[in-house]
């Protein structure tokens, strides 16, 4: 498990370094990390009918099986309330951040 945490770690920390340091500034809306939502929210729709269809579930947070579909709601709330936060997070910081010369 904490092999898990220290990887998605590196993949947000490896994130922002790149969007420190290569890309161009004061670029994000406040309304990205919604509008960053859409694809999750369509993967999720396809990995609930795939997983009705076969009975394989890819994570154990969209598992109705182990959860029901309550659990598996809160859960993907709550995913998806920690990656808009994380989201305005990114927004506020490349807001903060002078204009690149």
């Amino acid at each position: 498990m904490a092999g898990r945490h220290a990887a998605a770690l590196r993949g947000a920390l490896l994130y922002l370094a790149w969007r420190l340091t290569c890309t161009q500034r004061r670029l994000l809306r406040w309304s990205d990390p919604l509008r960053w939502l859409l694809f999750p929210a369509a993967y999720l729709a396809w990995t609930l009918l795939r997983a009705a269809w076969l009975n394989v579930y890819p994570y154990l947070f969209v598992d109705v099986g182990a959860s029901g579909y309550p659990g598996v709601l809160r859960n993907t709330i709550g995913v998806g309330v920690l990656f808009v936060l994380l989201g305005f997070g990114i927004a506020a910081v490349d807001g903060a951040l002078p204009p690149r010369r």
